[in-house]
């Protein structure tokens, strides 16, 4: 959702991202990172998610 900040964990490599608004960029590569297997969450405030 427009104006949203979420915390973006890769359940795959374990690496977290925080991602602002609707739009955002994931790259894929067949040799190096095939696939992504995301767990979003919505920003509540200070350091807290949901």
């Amino acid at each position: 959702m427009e104006g949203e900040t979420y915390q973006v964990h890769d359940l795959l490599s374990d690496a977290r991202y925080v991602w602002h608004g609707r739009r955002n960029y994931v790259e894929l590569d067949p040799e190096i990172q095939p696939a992504h297997i995301f767990r979003l969450r919505r920003w509540l405030g200070g350091d807290r998610f949901a």
